[in-house]
């Protein structure tokens, strides 16, 4: 099947997240446009506040340096503990197929509800991030856009489904599904677990399925704690097991919530709907992403071009080049 890209006429942004940062603290927050970070005044914050956002997606292995690097220059700031502030982690999906993306998205609702035990109390219920067992029209709106003549197309500018613990409308505006659920903090451990365990959590219900039909057989067939390891690290699992000792009901019921959506069609048969779809130019819908700008040149010298490049403040960036198989790493500001 197609990815996302091709069917929106989107560019395949390099890089696995990105992450937004909600502040508030009893004094000024810097202004920060730089170091894969820029800062933002958020109306939904109070006081002394800021929402910090990695200006481009960033390779996964990158994540602990980022949040390092913000902490550095948060250290003389006291960051309050408050309802009102959120950590958000879109995933890139452009490379994805929609069928794929629906893989991932059904097996992050198994395991929703289980997860926010790992977000603090108060995410639970909160409006701005509710669970697919608090949002049932969040199912209902993704039954009607499966219907449809071409995927997501009902998704764009969808408040229905935009305040869910995975925001779906991101699909249409960035290429991204957004993850709301986790609480307000700076923690870099923290964080750096969600972010790795949700980027991981879609790309293996992408890769290791066929549909989200097959997705919900293995859960029904499979071991419970051996379903889960496929899509969770071990540290994270142990303490969701800790957090909730009849975790097998919690992921039961979000199995059984999601019946509806992976029994609703013949995904194959979807599939290749779709797909005709784009070939007949069905639907002329768009992604709001821009090309990436290209490394701006800082210096030319006997040793050759140098790029602008944060190597000094990222070490992890040599390994990560390898991994994406890129050759340039750089940070211009771009709204994600």
């Amino acid at each position: 099947m197609k990815s996302l890209s091709e069917f929106y006429g989107a560019h395949a942004k390099r890089g696995d997240v990105g992450i937004e940062i909600e502040c508030e603290s009893d004094n000024e927050l810097p202004e920060i446009a730089g170091k894969g970070w820029v800062s933002h005044k958020d109306p939904s914050l109070r006081g002394f506040s800021k929402e910090y956002v990695t200006s481009n997606p960033i390779v996964i292995s990158c994540v602990g340096e980022y949040l390092n690097n913000l902490n550095r220059q948060l250290k003389d700031h006291k960051i309050l503990d408050s309802f009102r502030t959120s950590v958000h982690v879109h995933k890139n999906m452009l490379r994805y197929s929609p069928l794929q993306i629906w893989n991932g998205v059904c097996a992050y609702w198994i395991l929703e509800e289980l997860l926010f035990n790992y977000c603090g109390e108060h995410r639970k219920q909160n409006t701005f991030c509710l669970r697919l067992r608090d949002a049932e029209a969040v199912l209902d709106a993704c039954l009607y856009d499966i219907s449809l003549d071409y995927p997501f197309k009902s998704f764009k500018d969808n408040d229905t489904i935009r305040y869910g613990g995975i925001n779906l409308a991101a699909l249409r505006k960035f290429g991204t599904v957004e993850f709301r659920g986790m609480r307000g903090t700076t923690d870099a451990e923290i964080i750096k677990t969600w972010v790795t365990d949700l980027s991981g959590l879609i790309d293996t219900a992408a890769v290791q399925f066929d549909s989200p039909e097959q997705l919900l057989d293995t859960y029904y067939v499979e071991d419970k704690e051996k379903f889960i390891s496929r899509f969770l690290s071990f540290n994270l699992t142990e303490a969701l097991f800790k957090a909730d000792p009849k975790w097998k009901d919690t992921i039961q019921a979000g199995a059984e919530r999601i019946l509806p959506l992976a029994y609703t069609c013949d995904w194959m048969k979807w599939s290749k709907k779709m797909d005709e779809a784009l070939e007949k130019k069905v639907y002329d819908g768009k992604i709001s992403t821009e090309p990436e700008p290209r490394p701006r040149p800082i210096n030319r010298g006997r040793r050759g071009v140098q790029w602008e490049v944060l190597a000094e403040e990222f070490p992890a960036v040599n390994a990560a080049r390898e991994a994406v198989a890129v050759q340039e790493v750089y940070f211009d500001e771009v709204e994600y």
